[in-house]
């Protein structure tokens, strides 16, 4: 899943949230990507 925010600091709050929770039992792993990989979409 790829979520895009809308500044460096609202992404920074919801990987300090989302890292570590569990969903469906599965735990979250968050990382960075380069934006423009992500436009370009090099996934």
């Amino acid at each position: 899943v790829f979520v895009e925010f809308n500044s460096v600091i609202d992404c920074q709050k919801a990987q300090q949230t989302l890292t570590g929770r569990k969903f469906n039992n599965r735990v979250v792993v968050t990382s960075y990507f380069d934006p423009d990989k992500y436009h370009r979409r090099e996934f």
